[in-house]
């Protein structure tokens, strides 16, 4: 691969070398598109081909730019977790926080006040909370930042509005944008439930880390990515050796985030081959409650709220408050289900440590179901409605995704579902809680909670919090 490197380092001179990059690397995928007979499986098939082909003129690519840009290690940060978790609100929140400590918060008490409706005494009474907050964290609390909100990071989104779904995004990141054309024939793959070719997918994220590295920034964090333990293997092995012949280092690590309480996250770490056992059987039963509900005594109404609630397409804008209104309470009720079934089916014939661990994820999938219907009530996303979509997705999670943190000894963060035995909920405040004290402890086993800076850091947090999940 021939290229030669923008002379200027701004991003923006960045962003068109790689789009010329990236023009050239789709240009075989118009011959794919042009292949209308060929199934999703055999275009999968192509993608892998292709991506096998460039994956190593995209490492000489990573190599090269470190040599430019006088990089000699990489750190890959990798958070893996159901859909619903609330990683993405929980950075907000955290970025939210570093930002009224350590800056004039003024501009965030705006956006408070006019996007999420937060009233002056409310937010008088957050600027008030944060003074309690000492300028200067201690050195654990400072790394808790740096892993979650760490503003020197790059992130690499391969999702929704990302690599593989640019448009997903109301307004496409002008970095996603050249990966448009791929999705004619990336989009009927993944409709038909395939994940995009490993290989092609490794390629693309490997060309993403090279234009990171090319803004200078060497701390990545990969969204969704690996989700499979062949890329995990990609990462931690090949491109892990390819770089050490080049004397740059690679250090990767995962973090396993879920809603479930303290006790599932220890048995989970304590016994990874049995977890995974557990894993696989949640995810044949989501499986089998997306595509087969009367399996387990489920109707299709009782997974598709607009069938349910006699909503049709056109009339969707019309009828959305009482999808807001409706749907999201029979989400809910539907909710307490799914976590007796998934109690009792992942309970059935196991140990009783494993048993435990199924108790544990039952609460998990209650408080998955509890937060998705917070955010149709406030949101009506369409989306959101078809519980069968949300179950193949959860399915893909626990068969492919999970196993890659679990075998990876990947630490825990246990982000809700305090109690397993309660009634499902949103458990919003434990999920601030528990993510804060697993950092902490991930960062200093012998961490002291009990201390002032503490106490209203995780005051402030928890504030900030319901305000960044009420939309």
């Amino acid at each position: 691969m021939e290229l030669k490197f923008p002379h200027k380092k701004t991003k923006e001179d960045v962003d068109v070398f790689f789009e010329e990059i990236i023009r050239n690397t789709l240009k075989p995928l118009l011959k794919i598109e042009d292949n209308e007979s060929a199934t999703p499986a055999e275009l999968n098939s192509l993608l892998g081909r292709l991506g096998e082909k460039g994956i190593e003129d995209a490492i000489a690519l990573v190599v090269d730019v470190c040599k430019e840009r006088g990089i000699n290690s990489i750190d890959l940060q990798t958070w893996i977790g159901p859909q619903g978790v609330g990683k993405g609100a929980i950075a907000d929140t955290m970025q939210w926080v570093q930002k009224i400590i350590n800056e004039d918060g003024d501009e965030l008490y705006e956006i408070f006040s006019t996007k999420y409706g937060v009233d002056e005494n409310k937010i008088l009474e957050i600027k008030e909370k944060s003074s309690e907050i000492p300028g200067t964290l201690d050195e654990t609390l400072k790394k808790v930042f740096d892993i979650v909100a760490n503003s020197n990071s790059d992130t690499i989104y391969t999702g929704t509005g990302g690599i593989f779904y640019p448009q997903g995004k109301e307004k496409p990141d002008k970095r996603y944008i050249p990966y448009i054309p791929q999705q004619a024939v990336t989009v009927p793959i993944v409709r038909e439930g395939f994940l995009v070719d490993e290989k092609w997918t490794s390629f693309l994220v490997t060309l993403e880390i090279a234009r990171s590295l090319l803004y200078g920034i060497n701390s990545i964090e990969l969204d969704v990515f690996p989700r499979t333990m062949s890329q995990a293997e990609y990462i931690n092995k090949r491109l892990l050796t390819s770089l050490k012949d080049k004397e740059i280092s690679l250090n990767h690590k995962i973090i396993h985030i879920e809603p479930i309480d303290s006790i599932t996250a220890e048995l989970i770490f304590e016994d990874p081959k049995g977890a995974l056992d557990v894993y696989m059987k949640l995810g044949k039963i989501y499986m089998e409650l997306s595509e087969t509900p009367e399996m387990h005594g489920y109707t299709e109404e009782d997974f598709n709220l607009l069938k349910a609630l006699g909503i049709e397409d056109k009339n969707y804008d019309k009828e959305k408050p009482r999808l807001m209104v409706e749907g999201s309470e029979r989400m809910r009720k539907t909710a307490v289900r799914i976590k007796a079934t998934i109690k009792h089916l992942t309970g059935k014939d196991a140990a009783e440590n494993l048993r435990r661990i199924g108790v544990g994820l039952s609460a998990s999938a209650g408080t998955t179901l509890y937060r998705v219907a917070n955010r149709l009530s406030t949101q009506g996303r369409k989306d959101d409605a078809s519980l069968s979509k949300l179950f193949r997705r959860l399915s893909a999670y626990y068969s492919d995704t999970a196993p890659v943190a679990i075998m990876n000894h990947a630490n825990i963060i246990y982000a809700g579902a305090s109690d397993p035995e309660s009634q499902p909920d949103t458990n919003y405040l434990d999920a601030v809680e528990g993510t804060l004290k697993s950092l902490a402890t991930m960062v200093d086993v012998d961490y002291n909670f009990e201390n002032n800076t503490y106490n209203s850091l995780l005051d402030l947090t928890k504030e900030l919090y319901l305000i960044r999940t009420s939309k």
